[in-house]
């Protein structure tokens, strides 16, 4: 699957489907380019039956490169962790 491109300085919608039907606890942190953290264990809304998002507004200012999503969904004493990687792109003039 290819890496998703973004516009730094836009908002991302970051979506992920949980099989999981009886959630506790969903949450995203978002690592820069840098591994730097810039969205920590923020919560993730249930947008649908097993479907939660998070909308990420990006800085203009924020580095490009590779972005990580790291997605933990809990229930009960179980988490479970997923990555994914976007890119972020200075708009082209």
């Amino acid at each position: 699957m290819p890496i998703k491109k973004f516009i730094l300085g836009t908002s991302i919608q970051i979506t992920s489907t949980i099989n999981i039907d009886t959630l506790t606890n969903a949450t995203i942190t978002i690592l820069d380019s840098n591994a730097a953290i810039v969205i920590n264990k923020a919560a993730m809304s249930k947008s649908a039956n097993k479907v939660y998002s998070y909308i990420y507004q990006t800085l203009s200012t924020g580095s490009e490169g590779l972005y990580t999503a790291r997605i933990e969904a809990t229930h009960g004493i179980y988490t479970s962790v997923c990555e994914e990687q976007f890119e972020m792109v200075e708009q082209s003039h």
